[in-house]
């Protein structure tokens, strides 16, 4: 009974840890688009400043 318990739970965990790390994954991915945007905008800011200017 034990081992039938263990061969269930460890798929099911692997499974947790895979979907686990897919969304830390999916989050970096959102932030550094996120940070690579902003960045931009900010750039795009200062090169018309300087232009104005």
């Amino acid at each position: 009974m034990q081992r039938l318990q263990a061969g269930v739970t460890i798929p099911r965990a692997l499974g947790y840890l895979a979907l686990v790390g897919l969304a830390v994954l999916f989050l970096w991915l959102t932030l550094r688009v996120d940070l690579v945007i902003f960045g931009g905008v900010l750039f795009a800011i200062s090169l018309r400043r300087t232009a104005e200017a």
